[in-house]
């Protein structure tokens, strides 16, 4: 019977940074989400999946099993791109940013203000009132929690 209820979900290798943590010590892990998205074609993004308003998600480690994560205390969050970055697709330029956290850590890549042409600079970005926001580093995306960012160095200015 609990077969019939069963949604068929598809693993994500994550690896995460949670608020009181060393910054050197990074959480390794699986998020379990659906296989298709909700609002477009293909699987779901990981900045969709945190942006979800269920406060608390599912992960799974070698050393701790499952535990319930809360969104609020995460930092960040790191996957590996298997495909292309489906932002370049769009043709928008992206932007270099250097995005600080506590204690002075900081991590460096490229944003892609997904935003109307006259609006697309790293202020635009960082403003648009979502909590997990995508940066790019090489074959790595990295989803913030915006609410942890202490200040954003852009590389134009």
């Amino acid at each position: 019977m609990a077969q019939e209820y069963r949604i068929e979900k598809q693993a994500e290798r994550v690896f995460l940074l949670l608020r009181e943590m060393d910054t050197k010590e990074l959480w390794e892990g699986e998020v379990f989400f659906h296989e298709h998205a909700e609002f477009h074609s293909g699987p779901p993004l990981l900045e969709e999946f945190l942006n979800a308003s269920a406060p608390f998600f599912p992960l799974h480690t070698a050393d701790r099993g499952f535990c319930l994560i809360n969104k609020e205390n995460i930092i960040y969050i790191k996957c590996h791109i298997e495909a292309e970055n489906p932002y370049e697709a769009l043709g928008i330029e992206p932007n270099l940013v250097k995005v600080y956290f506590k204690e002075h850590h900081y991590l460096e890549g490229f944003i892609y203000p997904e935003l109307p042409e006259d609006r697309r600079r790293p202020l635009d970005f960082f403003n648009q009132g979502i909590k997990f926001l995508p940066l790019f580093q090489g074959d790595q995306k990295v989803v913030m929690n915006t609410h942890h960012i202490l200040h954003i160095q852009d590389s134009k200015t």
